[in-house]
């Protein structure tokens, strides 16, 4: 009994601290968003720009407006959803990766669990929602020929790295489209080996004291370096 409790105790220590910074640094350090993510793979000094970075967001506006397009057809996706007797639960579930030896952290908000699809035989198990819009009509046609697997590698990572931090395994997608509200409907399964890695990267490239020295772009005329907001700095 008694070697229990002491092999139990370091654990529970570790526990203590890990929490213990999660609280301190929710002040202190600003979490890097899970819909950023891809950035570490596409563009790692960008990425650690953005890590570093607190200056306001120059398109606003638009974001804003997009964001509340997002909102409604997240809305009208799950009042669908209950209308057809499946329940979302969980909805804006927070989750985060927290690395307990420095207290940084990356966090999202999961869009719902579905539960309750024995309703359309597709098993017990609980499944991620991801629900997302595309205003590009190229983009949301090559969506439904190549399915969710061979689209944006942005969004594979997010709900992968969701669900991974949740736990789950399956996911059901929902893509709707700004130009004419057709809806693309798959049920993936979540890339654990995409998912760790890729928090794997983001830690690694957070406690860096400087930039990733390669860079993406190998020249600074480029197009992409003149639309990066970070190319001053980078350049």
């Amino acid at each position: 009994m008694v070697s229990d409790l002491e092999s139990f105790l370091p654990m529970a220590s570790a526990i203590g601290r890990a929490i213990d910074l999660l609280h301190e640094n929710k002040e202190k350090i600003r979490p890097f968003g899970i819909n950023d993510l891809w950035l570490v793979r596409d563009c790692p000094r960008k990425a650690w720009y953005k890590m570093q970075s607190s200056r306001a967001i120059t398109n606003y506006s638009q974001l804003k407006r997009i964001g509340n397009i997002n909102n409604e057809i997240k809305r009208n996706v799950k009042t669908d959803l209950f209308g057809i007797g499946l329940t979302v639960k969980n909805q804006g579930k927070e989750v985060i990766a927290l690395d307990p030896e420095t207290g940084l952290m990356i966090s999202g908000r999961a869009d719902g669990i579905l539960d309750n699809l024995e309703a359309l035989n597709m098993g017990s198990k609980d499944h991620l929602l991801s629900i997302s819009s595309c205003g590009e009509r190229n983009e949301f046609t090559s969506l439904k020929e190549k399915g969710f697997e061979h689209w944006h590698l942005k969004h594979r990572i997010q709900v992968s790295i969701i669900a991974h931090l949740l736990k789950l395994t399956r996911i059901i997608v929902i893509v709707e489209s700004r130009n004419d509200s057709q809806r693309y409907y798959e049920r993936v399964k979540i890339d654990k080996i995409l998912a760790r890695r890729t928090l794997e990267r983001c830690f690694t490239i957070m406690k860096m004291s400087c930039a990733p020295e390669k860079r993406k772009c190998q020249s600074c005329h480029q197009w992409e370096v003149k639309c990066c907001e970070y190319r001053e700095e980078c350049w």
